[in-house]
């Protein structure tokens, strides 16, 4: 298996995936996820069912917003197909901070996604973080200001 070119399915499926994050559409990021998907971070693994998920959206936004996140921007993306219903996408995200966070405040997050083709789209039903969010987040918060 190696990284082949995006599929414009799957850079559609993550332009709007983007979207639908910044806005906290949480319908919207719900349909994008299986009923049941596979949730993966260095510190936990199981699955989660789409209801668990899109309620737990709104503290995750809190979360980000503890350290004056504001929202995500998608920086890399590459695709390595697996068969004809499984494609496996790797994202690089860049955390956007607002106006009062400190100048050099910066962060980079990397996921992969384990995507399934269903009734002519795709969801995601497997999600691995590879960072510990919370852990990075306290961390951020516990820095003294002006050390980003």
């Amino acid at each position: 298996m190696s990284h082949q070119p995006v599929r414009d399915s799957v850079r559609a499926f993550f332009d709007g995936f983007a979207r639908a994050s910044q806005a906290l559409d949480v319908a919207a990021l719900g349909a994008m996820f299986g009923d049941v998907f596979l949730n993966l971070s260095p510190t936990s693994v199981g699955p989660v069912t789409r209801e668990v998920f899109t309620s737990a959206l709104p503290g995750r936004e809190r979360l980000f917003g503890s350290i004056g996140a504001t929202g995500t921007a998608l920086t890399e993306l590459s695709e390595t197909v697996l068969d004809d219903m499984h494609t496996l996408a790797h994202t690089t995200w860049r955390v956007r901070f607002g106006p009062d966070a400190p100048a050099d405040r910066t962060l980079t997050l990397s996921a992969d996604y384990l995507l399934r083709q269903e009734d002519g789209r795709w969801r995601i039903v497997a999600y691995l973080n590879h960072q510990d969010i919370v852990a990075v987040i306290r961390a951020m918060r516990d820095q003294p200001t002006g050390a980003g």
